[in-house]
């Protein structure tokens, strides 16, 4: 009599060798799905920074200059009217609410500057204050809130809401306030750390200002004072926002010590000067060295203004390899983090003179 059939199943070897094979082909196909994304955030960011580079040129083409984009918006209090004669000029508007406000018109983001106007019409500077700003336990409905999503690169570290929500210490989160952040600033050239102090600008002490680059204080830039080529000069690029010693070292730079409010992310605020300079010769994608491990001499004021000044300054991105920049003629590239320091701050001059090596 025939033996009935009997359906076989699979042995365990069977099946750890499927497990091997499908565990080798993942393992194959995860870079590749890695680099796929990685290629695709690089390209998404290199358009973002295009459509900045060709808001500036629109702006150049109706103004016949490069946008003013750092006004000093604080430009009635006596210690910028101290500034602004430090750099031989006086303040003559207009206030803006951000850097970007020449871009917005050019970036389809006229509304946003219509609200802006709107805002800044309120006599009132404690309303105008609460309308920027929100007011306690409606914050995100601020005007500094306003997502600008089409500026923040996939592979940056901010929120993809496009809003920080900045945790103030001692505040309870309904007086947190939230602010709309970006991933690209401007060539500020080689400007120093910081503005020097009211006393030293009176007195004659203060350094000679530097205004090198293609964007500056109540700068209006043109191209024939683009002596260095506008193929060879910058005009804005990324900022990396991954820093993990950034809070270590601000909390000595302010003398307190907030676990959320130092937070490299509050420089990528759009409301905030979007300025990138190269003058302290570090590296694309620089980071607070790791050696930097206890805490530095309170005596030490410029140490510690270095680091972090210089951080949040400095071109960078999340993308493997170096970052990408805007040139003054349009252009957009991917910049190595292996260019020497010095040729990157060549790139930053307007009118150096600079013998720039080929970066390509």
């Amino acid at each position: 009599m025939p033996r009935p059939y009997q359906k076989r199943g699979f042995t365990l070897i069977e099946l750890l060798v499927v497990i091997a094979i499908i565990a080798v082909l993942v393992g194959l196909l995860l870079p590749a799905v890695q680099k796929v994304r990685a290629a695709a955030a690089r390209t998404k960011c290199q358009n973002n920074l295009k459509q900045l580079a060709l808001a500036a040129h629109n702006h150049l083409s109706e103004a016949g200059h490069f946008p003013i984009a750092d006004p000093l918006a604080e430009g009635t209090t006596t210690s910028a009217q101290t500034r602004y004669r430090w750099l031989g000029m006086t303040y003559t508007g207009p206030i803006y609410a951000s850097w970007l406000y020449p871009f917005w018109p050019h970036l389809e983001l006229g509304t946003v500057r219509a609200e802006n106007d709107r805002i800044l019409a309120i006599a009132s500077p404690l309303d105008r204050n609460r309308a920027y700003y929100g007011v306690d336990g409606a914050h995100q409905t601020g005007f500094y809130a306003t997502p600008l999503k089409q500026l923040i690169c996939p592979s940056d570290l901010l929120p993809s809401s496009g809003v920080f929500v900045r945790q103030i210490p001692g505040a309870t989160p309904d007086q947190w306030l939230h602010h709309g952040v970006v991933s690209y600033a401007l060539n500020g050239g080689t400007r120093p750390l910081a503005f020097p102090s009211v006393t030293s600008i009176n007195n004659g002490t203060a350094p000679r200002p530097v205004q090198d680059g293609v964007f500056g204080i109540n700068l209006r830039v043109k191209p024939e004072h683009v002596t260095d080529g506008t193929s060879n000069t910058l005009l804005a690029g990324e900022r990396s926002h991954n820093e993990p010693r950034f809070k270590f070292v601000y909390e000595q730079y302010v003398g307190v010590d907030p676990p959320e409010e130092a937070d490299i992310a509050i420089f990528a605020q759009w409301d905030r000067s979007g300025m990138l300079h190269t003058g302290q010769l570090v590296p694309v994608n620089y980071r607070i060295p790791a050696t930097v491990n206890a805490r530095l001499d309170p005596a030490q004021l410029t140490e510690r203004t270095f680091y972090w000044t210089t951080r949040t300054r400095a071109y960078g991105s999340e993308h493997p390899g170096g970052a990408n920049v805007a040139f003054a003629d349009g252009s957009v590239k991917f910049l190595s983090d292996r260019i020497d320091p010095a040729d990157l701050l060549s790139l930053s001059t307007k009118a150096g003179g600079e013998v720039v090596r080929p970066i390509d």
